[in-house]
């Protein structure tokens, strides 16, 4: 098992208003299949804000970016390197997932925790692990900020 720190404080985009994660609601606004996993969470707020305005311009829900605050109780994380996460996003099938995700459950994990573009995440694998400290919603990005390119993966 991997010994890791457990961030005090983090952060979800969403482009859902909610007051608790719901696991049957796990890949309503990205379709990606590591949603099977968790709900990812970004210890930096800016990362979870760029996720959040990305759901609510090219996911399914058509809601207003929002960015939720919260704890997580992670206390046996798998790390899961940047290209194996890499693999996972783009090329890993869901029964691939659903398996590791097995196994590591099995191994003791509660969660995971992995590094995309410098900023590490972590997605608890139980939803009773997260407590919504806060909820509010987002002011658009400037235009120029705005992405155009496709969402790939999951908002932290």
């Amino acid at each position: 098992m991997i010994a890791a720190r457990i961030p005090p404080i983090v952060f979800h985009g969403t482009s859902h208003a909610f007051d608790r994660f719901d696991p049957r609601q796990l890949g309503r606004s990205v379709r990606n299949p590591t949603t099977e996993f968790g709900f990812f969470f970004s210890e930096d707020a800016d990362d979870a804000a760029y996720w959040a305005h990305r759901a609510a311009r090219y996911g399914r829900s058509g809601g207003a970016p929002r960015l939720i605050t919260a704890e997580v109780r992670v206390d046996a994380p798998v790390l899961i390197s940047a290209p194996k996460f890499q693999f996972y996003l783009q090329r890993a099938r869901v029964s691939t997932i659903q398996r590791d995700l097995r196994a590591w459950r099995d191994a003791g994990h509660d969660g995971l925790t992995t590094v995309r573009d410098g900023v590490l995440w972590w997605a608890p694998f139980d939803a009773d692990a997260i407590r919504v400290l806060d909820s509010r919603p987002l002011d658009p990005p400037p235009a120029e900020e705005t992405p155009q390119e496709d969402p790939s993966g999951p908002a932290p």
